[in-house]
């Protein structure tokens, strides 16, 4: 053996030495520490985490609570919009939901944007849809959306990994209806300006056909977006339908559609 291959031996062995003597350290002092009838530092460090939660948990309740007594925004959107990714950020409970339902069924489409901003940060902590579906479906069925609030709704759609369950069925049909919309007209009033260009219902198309392709649902699949597609495709029935979807995919660049299809996305 080398000098070298020695000396990393040695190494080795003294650092495997010393984290075994650190846990042992550790573990006797945990054992001391519950035999004196005082907390271990894990508990300690648990309690604080926990006692964070809780305190976070109510600067979102106290946010939600605050906006929710706005029918505009009360302040710039770009100023509001810096508030709505801290609240965001924040830990949502089940207790929340009302309030952010509330806040979709606003008026102002920049309120409606910002509960379903929340609606998506609440749904990828506690994967629960419940009553959130509703309030986005009657956004989806006016005549006039704001785009930005469609970009929302497919932001929020996303959320359910690709697939289709019972909580977001009528969600994906009626997004596919708007996906469908012949020169879709803009809001007259009330609308969100930005400096920015968004493709919403391109984003839609491609979210719908990302489903088809991915989802084991399939009764469920066939229901919310199947007359879509065969709109979009000109095609009947599943199995042609979804032929058709498979080989768009395969011979797509960007991997959703290719052809004609792809066309009616510009």
């Amino acid at each position: 053996m080398g000098i070298f291959s020695l000396m990393n031996f040695m190494n080795i062995t003294i650092r495997n030495c010393t984290i075994a003597v650190t846990y042992i350290a550790v573990l006797l002092f945990a054992g001391d520490a519950a035999e004196a009838g005082k907390p271990a530092a894990s508990d300690t460090f648990r309690s604080h985490v926990k006692a964070m939660y809780d305190r976070g948990a109510g600067l979102l309740k106290e946010g939600l609570q605050h906006i929710n007594q706005y029918e505009r925004i009360p302040v710039p959107d770009g100023v509001f919009n810096d508030y709505i990714d801290m609240l965001c950020a924040l830990p949502p409970r089940t207790e929340h939901l009302p309030l952010i339902i509330k806040l979709i069924r606003k008026s102002d489409p920049y309120l409606q944007e910002a509960g379903i901003r929340l609606a998506s940060s609440s749904v990828r902590a506690l994967n629960d849809y419940t009553g959130l579906q509703a309030p986005i479906c009657e956004l989806l069925k006016r005549s006039r959306l704001d785009p930005w609030v469609l970009r929302a709704i497919v932001q929020f759609a996303s959320n359910s990994n690709n697939t289709i369950s019972p909580e977001l069925e009528n969600l994906f049909r009626d997004l596919a209806a708007v996906a469908c919309r012949k020169n879709p007209k803009k809001p007259e009033k009330n609308i969100v300006f930005r400096s920015m260009a968004i493709s919403p219902y391109r984003d839609a198309k491609i979210l719908l056909n990302q489903v088809m392709l991915n989802t084991a649902a399939h009764k469920l699949r066939r229901r919310a977006i199947l007359s879509y597609l065969e709109n979009e495709f000109g095609t009947k029935g599943w199995t042609e339908t979804y032929r058709t979807l498979m080989k768009n995919n395969e011979n797509s660049d960007e991997g959703h559609f290719s052809g004609n299809a792809e066309k009616k996305l510009k």
